[in-house]
């Protein structure tokens, strides 16, 4: 998913002249900003069209293979397709790995407790909150 954090980032390369194609795996963009965050951002992504500013966004598509001619994307239908690059930018998400160490120490101590990007993926107020709820219970 690309997020509110790296969209930004997207208007600084599209303002240095280079064209830019935003690959989004969902249906769309910035879907885990604040929704007047999202606004904001959407008006500036609308203004770099305005702008003669070339950015173009394909949804339901992911990045299968980046090859000597740019970018092989796939589809929601796996159909595949070239996106000729000659920079390309990677914005990945990530996942919590439910086979790590926490789940190594079960049973060699008498307690474990997985809280943030461990228990789940998301923005830094949620790794504070879950932290500070587990320090209350214990």
């Amino acid at each position: 998913m690309l997020s509110a954090f790296a969209l930004p980032r997207v208007f600084s390369v599209a303002r240095l002249g280079k064209k830019v194609t935003i690959v989004e795996m969902l249906d769309a963009i910035m879907q885990d900003a604040v929704s007047v965050n999202a606004l904001d951002i959407q008006r500036r992504f609308d203004g770099l069209e305005s702008d003669k500013i070339k950015a173009k966004v394909l949804t339901g598509n992911k990045a299968v293979e980046i090859t000597d001619d740019g970018v092989v994307v796939a589809d929601n239908t796996s159909k595949k397709s070239t996106l000729k690059a000659d920079s390309i930018v990677l914005a990945v998400g990530m996942k919590p790995n439910e086979d790590g160490l926490a789940e190594a120490l079960r049973g060699k101590v008498p307690e474990v407790y997985r809280i943030g990007d461990c228990e789940k993926i998301g923005k830094v107020i949620g790794a504070i909150w879950t932290g500070f709820r587990t320090a209350r219970l214990i």
